[in-house]
């Protein structure tokens, strides 16, 4: 019976689709790949290999050099593309990554990347309404840890709620956002909600033959520690494409960043911040090679989140966080075959701690 309900509910929106006129593009890819570690190492926070930014602070040295592997599929994602009228248009996209979770199996459960909407006002300008990136440190870092991603290591941008308004004007692309000053993922309303926080972002965006200069700003108002502050920053992005090499690299420098859910070092207050990334791609006919470096910084390290569990303390409390990578991918058949290493540093409380990574895997694009 339940076989027949669900055969005639895909058949009644099949038909429902068709008779909005509406067509739709999937995407997406698999991707499986083993992590090992000599050290410790955080996710996000979390001390677990599921998307490494950073080393793991621990008093035990016994724990914190203890190597260790894990094997992950997380990464892989899904999405679909939907076209409407001349004039409409959505994406909605998701992968498997729960961070909190180090090497799940059959708990594995879908994560909301992207759903959005689009209305195309003119021909060169549309208005997005929806879950989507940031328009603030826009441009992303070459790497095959596609959910690391040099965050924490001076790619700030994220995702969030938001309404966006794009235009394109010969070789420039501006853009204007208003959208939630951050994220809440309790069950109750907080000062995010019962304040009403919005956050104001854009960028300006220019093409240059091979070059793409993207500079971007945002601010928010949000109640700190004892009053109401401004929190704001600014990023500077370049990309280069030939048919020789490729480069992306952003600089940013703000204020009180990841009190409004982008990913630079957390504080407890609003305090000056700053950080880079510079990623490069060499491609050949044997193999395609990668290398790149990221870094943040917070200024004022006396306000580092420091707040421990047992014997090991996560991101939260770092001061400075460093990312430097080595790779190279060979296309086998259809598979994008890759290897990718990575050296670590974090530093706490005025102490440095190392950690080097290797990830090794296959990319299945569809």
């Amino acid at each position: 019976m339940n076989k027949i309900f669900l055969v005639a509910s895909c058949a009644l929106f099949s038909i429902s689709f068709n008779a909005l006129a509406v067509s739709s593009e999937f995407y997406g890819f698999f991707k499986g790949s083993v992590f090992h570690s000599t050290d410790a190492v955080n996710s996000f926070y979390n001390p677990n290999m599921v998307a490494p930014t950073s080393v793991s602070y621990s008093p035990s040295l016994s724990e914190a050099d203890a190597t260790r592997t894990t094997l992950q599929v997380g990464q892989s994602r899904l999405g679909t593309n939907i076209k409407g009228s001349s004039k409409t248009s959505a994406n909605v996209e998701i992968d498997f990554v729960d961070f909190g979770q180090s090497s799940p199996t059959t708990s594995s459960h879908p994560r909301l990347r992207k759903a959005y909407l689009n209305y195309q006002i003119t021909d060169d300008a549309l208005i997005r309404f929806g879950q989507d990136w940031d328009s603030f440190s826009p441009f992303n870092p070459i790497t095959f840890n596609y959910i690391g991603n040099y965050f924490n290591s001076g790619n700030v941008g994220f995702m969030r709620q938001q309404a966006k308004y794009i235009k394109k004007k010969g070789s420039y692309e501006y853009n204007l956002t208003i959208g939630q000053a951050g994220k809440n993922s309790s069950g109750q309303d907080s000062d995010l909600e019962k304040n009403n926080s919005l956050s104001y972002s854009g960028y300006v965006q220019k093409i240059l033959g091979n070059h793409i200069v993207n500079l971007s700003a945002i601010t928010a108002r949000i109640r700190g520690s004892s009053k109401k502050e401004t929190v704001w920053g600014s990023s500077l992005g370049h990309k280069y494409k030939n048919n020789f090499f490729e480069t992306v690299s952003e600089f940013y420098y703000g204020e009180g960043l990841s009190q409004v859910a982008l990913l630079s070092l957390p504080t407890t207050d609003v305090v000056k911040e700053y950080g880079a990334h510079l990623t490069a791609k060499v491609p050949t006919k044997k193999y395609d090679y990668y290398a790149g470096f990221g870094f943040a910084k917070n200024k004022d390290s006396s306000t580092s989140v420091f707040s421990s569990s047992s014997e090991k303390f996560t991101t939260l409390g770092a001061q400075e966080n460093y990312t430097y990578k080595l790779g190279l991918s060979k296309n086998v058949d259809e598979f994008l075959l890759f290897t990718e290493a990575a050296r670590l540093k974090t530093v706490y409380q005025s102490t440095s701690y190392y950690a080097s990574t290797i990830e090794l895997g296959a990319v299945y694009k569809f």
